[in-house]
């Protein structure tokens, strides 16, 4: 019996379609033929997509800030999200996804974090939240055609996660209150990154299924801390490396 193609694990089980990421912030939109983000005002807009860096910030045609991680890597692509959110003080947050692409034998994906920057005219803009925001990963798990059937032709682990970040603007002029939700799953049944899948018993066509993880699927409230310029959740962030490391 041939091995099933590495690609076979998807038409085994749909991956759960992911929720909206973005609530609460102000859309923006890119026009025909133009790759900046802009308000519908068209006073803010944001280049430099496409994994470009750093980005650049205009307000009304002229650029008030450009904006790299502080620890930029080779690979790491820069994508800002169609949304932001302007303040009364003439500031805005502008959140921008960082794809991370990973590479395995036989398997593969992208980990990516979201940065929410704060930007101010005339100063430089500073990251005040980063987050877990989507992996998807896929890696291989049949090396034979015995681990083909002991697997019931799964030959790939996958693990999904994605955030969502809902900003609750405030009645005063303190900075929203952020709520983070967290989507963890994995697939087939029972498989983890922190161990060998093919020491599991046999799978049969009930494991084949999408698995919610419930330390790592999870909700947070953010505040904007004035000490140290940066959001705090309500409580830490789990452990979840699994999800966001290599």
């Amino acid at each position: 019996m041939a091995l099933l193609p590495l690609i076979a694990i998807a038409s085994i089980a749909a991956k759960p379609p992911a929720t909206p990421a973005m609530a609460g912030f102000e859309p923006l939109t890119a026009r025909p033929g133009q790759a900046a983000l802009c308000t519908r005002d068209r006073t803010w807009c944001i280049g430099g997509v496409h994994g470009a860096t750093p980005l650049v910030i205009t307000v009304n045609g002229k650029q008030i800030a450009r904006w790299s991680p502080d620890a930029p890597e080779d690979d790491l692509q820069l994508q800002p999200l169609p949304h932001m959110l302007r303040f009364r003080d003439g500031s805005a947050l502008v959140p921008v996804e960082a794809r991370e692409p990973v590479m395995y034998s036989g398997g593969g994906g992208e980990i990516t974090r979201l940065h929410l920057i704060h930007v101010r005219p005339g100063m430089a803009p500073r990251t005040v939240l980063i987050v877990p925001w989507h992996t998807d990963l896929m890696i291989r798990a049949c090396f034979s055609e015995k681990d083909e059937a002991a697997r019931a032709g799964a030959c790939h682990d996958e693990y999904a996660f994605d955030g969502k970040l809902t900003a609750v603007k405030s009645r005063t002029s303190a900075p929203p209150m952020l709520v983070y939700a967290a989507t963890a799953q994995s697939f087939p049944r029972g498989v983890s990154r922190t161990a060998d899948s093919l020491t599991l018993p046999p799978l049969k066509k009930s494991d084949l299924i999408w698995i919610n993880d419930r330390t790592c699927s999870y909700r947070r409230t953010f505040t904007f801390d004035k000490a140290s310029g940066r959001y705090k959740p309500d409580m830490p962030l789990p452990a979840c490396d699994q999800y966001s490391s290599r």
